[in-house]
């Protein structure tokens, strides 16, 4: 299944979300994971027509077809997130986001 989302590979790991470079890309589930991997930002907003790039807001956005949630300050740390049998079964997958670190887990479903 391949769905639409928003991709900027102008900003890699926490960089300003203010560059410009934000398109709309059509990618399967291990394709987004590719590019999460690559430490390039994505967005669950897919962008109006003739959005010029830059970053968007509410008025930009015509629609998303799929979520993704930051979790702060975690119930489970990552590691058992990732072996938990509900996200296994209906997550689609987790990274950490840079401000992870062993002590404060952050992570994004």
């Amino acid at each position: 299944m391949r769905f639409e989302c928003s991709i900027n590979t102008n900003i890699v790991g926490k960089g300003n979300p203010s560059l410009s470079g934000w398109e709309n890309v059509k990618v399967s589930q291990d394709e987004l994971a590719e590019i999460v991997k690559l430490g390039f930002a994505f967005s669950p907003a897919i962008l109006k027509e003739g959005h010029d790039g830059s970053k968007h807001s509410k008025k930009d956005v015509k629609g998303s077809q799929m979520f993704a949630i930051d979790i702060d300050d975690p119930i489970m740390r990552f590691d058992e997130i990732q072996q938990d049998e509900y996200f296994q079964e209906y997550g689609g997958f987790a990274y950490t986001t840079p401000s992870h670190t062993e002590d404060h887990n952050r992570y994004r479903l």
